[in-house]
């Protein structure tokens, strides 16, 4: 199995990556790991040409391009001593204010990676860790690191559409469990899950914990993705009411905007929709989610202990009054079978996994 994982910097794709290799460790699977970033300053190194994480994207585009050729080709070696391999690298750089590749498609027909997975985050995370280095802080204005997350994202998705590969989005803040999930236990179904976010929040605060606590039993059996791991749209929505100058309405539209095809995202790469809905309020995003999935060949499952409406049944595939009597119909159903905890990929050597690259 071989994964290549992108992510903008100061997504902390390493970190999340870090977990995925504990996992396997504790799996007893063999995973490496290759960050490209921190290889090329390696190589550099080895070659008599050290170059700082400070200073490499200064290097002129025909040296960047020839350094990174030849980790990839060290890479592509690898692959005859690893069978489970995931490539962490970037598809662009913003760097001195325009748009710069970060990758080859040479090298990437070589490798032929199974599946393609973009790490994400909330824009005041990524921003936290970009000013926490010499190398980014201070280079890039909000809307440069909205954009950036964006054609990062964009553009995975694009070469895994060219190469007929599936492609993944996950939030930085989900388990590790989800991509050594996608890798080592693919059989397992993918479920999305909707629920009301802002009404829960408005008028039963503890309903939130209820959902948690239902999403927890869900992940006994499904891989699922919680749109609750990325939190930037509420936060920024407080900062905009109390008039903070830097989110600005346009801003504030982008962040809305980004949320609906993010969770739409999610739907995509999933194969199927679970609601779960503890209030009365109705929630137009619910809605619209549900919809969503249901007209993109979706099975749609709600857990509603309200009384139904006709227009609401018309866009679920079954309703169930509680979270318990959905699992059982799952697992009655075969969708599911019994908790499953393990990995299905074999034993293998170990190996370590870098810090952050460039």
């Amino acid at each position: 199995m071989r994964v290549m994982c992108t992510g903008s910097s100061g997504s902390d794709r390493i970190g999340y990556l870090r977990g995925v290799k504990e996992l396997a460790d504790k799996a007893d699977v063999d995973l490496e790991v290759c960050n490209v970033g921190d290889m090329m300053l390696q190589r550099a190194g080895e070659m008599g040409s050290p170059v700082s994480r400070e200073k490499i994207l200064d290097l002129p585009p025909s040296t960047l391009g020839w350094l990174r050729g030849t980790v990839f080709e060290e890479i592509v070696r690898k692959t005859d001593r690893h069978e489970n391999m995931i490539i962490a690298t970037h598809t662009c750089f913003r760097w001195k204010k325009f748009l710069s590749p970060a990758f080859d498609t040479y090298y990437l027909r070589q490798l032929d990676p199974d599946f393609y997975v973009t790490i994400t985050d909330d824009y005041d995370a990524i921003r936290r860790r970009l000013e926490e280095t010499d190398q980014w802080r201070g280079r890039l204005q909000l809307w440069e690191i909205l954009a950036w997350r964006d054609e990062e994202s964009l553009i995975t998705k694009i070469l895994a559409q060219n190469f007929r590969k599936p492609y993944y989005l996950i939030a930085r803040e989900e388990p590790p469990d989800i991509l050594f999930d996608l890798m080592f236990r693919p059989a397992r179904k993918k479920a999305y899950l909707s629920y009301p976010i802002t009404a829960i929040e408005k008028d039963q605060p503890e309903g939130l914990e209820e959902v948690q606590e239902f999403l927890e039993k869900l992940r006994k059996y499904l891989t699922v993705f919680d749109p609750l791991a990325m939190k930037e749209l509420e936060y920024a929505r407080r900062l905009y009411e109390q008039q903070d100058d830097e989110i600005t309405p346009d801003i504030m539209r982008t962040l809305e905007d980004h949320t609906v095809a993010r969770d739409y995202q999610f739907i995509d790469q999933s194969d199927m929709v679970i609601v779960y809905y503890p209030v009365k309020e109705p929630s137009p995003g619910v809605l619209s989610e549900l919809i969503y999935g249901f007209s993109h060949d979706k099975e749609v499952y709600m857990v509603f202990p309200y009384d139904i409406s006709p227009f609401l049944q018309f866009y679920c595939t079954k309703i169930f009054g509680t979270g318990e009597e959905l699992i059982d119909y799952l697992q009655e159903s075969g969708i599911i079978g019994s908790e499953d905890t393990g990995a299905s990929a074999p034993p293998s050597a170990r190996s370590e996994v870098e810090g952050e690259g460039c």
